[in-house]
């Protein structure tokens, strides 16, 4: 018989997808979400409970943190009656601030906690966030993380974590036999460029955006030279606070004939997408071990990325892809100048970074050597 697990996490995120899938075949899974897990989101095979917490405040005046403390007390009396119904044999708790933060105030065991990035890498640098961060953190029996950077933190924020057994390190990983072969992509002008990321603060995707202004320039200068009116495309997916403000600064710029915001779209678009593009940029303040960085790499794209977090842990200068200083848009927009002149000359990349990824970021392998066998581990040590 199945043993019965929760799995606390948002319902509107690519990772938590990715975790039901997988977790649903080895286990009674339950998916408790604090926002609303729409139908076209709830997957076959999978228990789901429910119980949005507003969090838009405008307009709330003076009860605006008031009405937040009242839905999250509510969230915790629904996942304590839960548990009491149904008796899991453990929880895995997401985002730190939100799902394990309420999954730690169960006081239940065992308890793994699953970090995103940002959640561990730019929130406790806040006062409050950094005593939520630490409370969770200190209930937790086991912790998954996806980059050194993340273990780094971890321990400076409880030293009880610089143990090798209360740590496990995985990426995230993407399913690399889903992604078509990148035999037949082709290296040609016009070149195409894209980002996945969204138009957040968090993704600094202004920085991009001058860079194309940089490589946009030397088009002009050099097109008649070249024989071709257009060398690159860009097109960055997703939506964002700052959708307005990229798109403006597109305009202002004179870039809107050659770079379009797509908006927020399926999945399979994008990497439909990704099967024709060449160059992956992603500008991020923080990062953990990026699903849209791998999803790139293994479908042959150079990527040019921030310095920061995962990236740098994925990304070998020069050989598989190009670093630069976060929001240095004059060296990034170097470095796509560099790789779109000699695109040709990086024909290679393809096949390493598709190889990067099947060695060290295939999910299966993940889950099925690094994943499951720690929640085994922890099942059975409680029991």
């Amino acid at each position: 018989m199945k043993s019965r697990i929760f799995f606390v996490s948002s319902s509107n995120s690519i990772h938590t997808d990715r975790y039901i899938k997988k977790l649903r075949k080895d286990y009674l899974l339950h998916h408790f979400s604090m926002t609303k897990i729409f139908p076209e989101r709830r997957i076959s095979g999978v228990i789901y409970n429910d119980i949005p917490i507003d969090t838009n405040y405008k307009n709330n005046g003076n009860f605006k943190h008031l009405k937040f403390v009242i839905s999250f007390i509510w969230a915790s009396i629904y996942l304590k009656t839960l548990i009491i119904m149904y008796r899991p044999k453990l929880i895995i708790g997401g985002f730190i601030q939100k799902d394990s933060f309420i999954t730690a105030l169960m006081k239940f065991h065992p308890f793994i906690s699953l970090p995103w990035g940002s959640d561990l890498l730019v929130h406790p640098n806040a006062k409050f966030g950094r005593i939520i961060t630490i409370f969770a953190l200190d209930k937790a029996d086991h912790i998954f993380y996806n980059t050194n950077q993340m273990k780094d933190k971890i321990i400076e924020l409880h030293p009880r974590f610089n143990n090798p057994a209360l740590l496990t390190l995985f990426p995230w990983g993407v399913e690399v036999n889903e992604i078509k072969d990148i035999e037949n992509k082709e290296m040609n002008y016009p070149v195409i460029i894209t980002s996945t990321r969204h138009l957040n603060p968090l993704y600094n995707t202004e920085t991009a955006i001058r860079a194309l202004k940089i490589l946009f320039d030397w088009q002009e200068a050099n097109k008649s030279k070249l024989g071709i009116d257009k060398v690159f495309y860009a097109k960055f997916f997703g939506n964002g606070s700052e959708y307005e403000k990229i798109n403006n600064l597109i305009q202002e710029l004179g870039l809107s004939n050659q770079v379009e915001l797509a908006g927020l779209v399926d999945n399979d678009v994008i990497m439909k997408y990704l099967e024709r593009a060449n160059i992956y940029v992603t500008t991020p303040l923080s990062d953990g071990a990026s699903v849209s960085l791998l999803q790139a790499m293994a479908s042959g794209l150079i990527p040019v990325a921030s310095n920061v977090g995962g990236n740098t842990e994925w990304i070998e200068e020069g050989i598989s892809g190009y670093l630069f200083e976060t929001g240095d848009y004059l060296h990034m927009g170097n470095i796509l100048t560099n790789i779109v002149k000699n695109i040709k000359e990086h024909k290679d990349f393809k096949y390493i970074n598709r190889k990067i990824v099947s060695d060290r970021g295939d999910w299966t392998k993940i889950y099925n050597q690094l994943i499951l066998p720690k929640i085994e581990e922890l099942i059975l040590q409680s029991s």
